[in-house]
């Protein structure tokens, strides 16, 4: 009987990746910022059509104009589930760029609403990237060889080889007859 070495690792299956950026026709409510260039209002929100999936929503920001620790403080809302809250850009990065991350399961294929609520001025973005997050699939290695996977995303929690690449587990299986 022959071994074959499987290799359970993540394949993402014809899902594309999406940046958003401002001006984008899903921004609805929200005003053009030229310069960094973002949307914002004290509300506005962004709708777009996604296959059912798995997905790492990346949302970019920047502080434009204030100079202090809470003069402003906004939400992010998805589906109208507050996923992101008192989000304070100046206390997290003065006025350097700022990344936030969000997992979204969507079991079915639908609109995703993006929702930007201010509590205190306007709420701010600069970017939206939506990712597929690669699902378990497997693959058959036919010979013993040492399989590497791809570099890993920035935020990534998952399990990584010695390698530093996203392969999550390799094991042995008996050949199928």
């Amino acid at each position: 009987m022959k071994k074959l070495l499987l290799c359970l690792c993540l394949i993402a299956f014809g899902l594309q990746a999406q940046h958003i950026a401002p001006g984008d026709p899903c921004f609805t409510g929200a005003q053009l910022w030229p310069s960094p260039s973002m949307e914002w209002n004290p509300t506005f929100q962004c709708a777009v059509p996604l296959p059912a999936g798995d997905y790492q929503i990346t949302f970019g920001m920047q502080e434009p104009t204030v100079t202090a620790t809470g003069q402003r403080a906004f939400s992010i809302l998805i589906n109208g589930a507050t996923v992101l809250t008192n989000i304070d850009l100046y206390a997290m990065a003065k006025t350097a760029p700022v990344t936030m991350m969000q997992r979204l399961f969507l079991p079915a294929a639908g609109t995703v609403t993006f929702l930007f609520k201010a509590s205190i001025r306007n709420a701010v973005v600069s970017y939206i990237d939506i990712a597929p997050v690669a699902t378990a699939g497997t693959v058959f290695i036919t010979s013993p060889t040492h399989v590497t996977g791809a570099p890993c995303p920035v935020g990534w929690t998952g399990h990584t080889l010695v390698d530093g690449t996203c392969m999550v587990i390799y094991f042995s299986q008996e050949a199928p007859q």
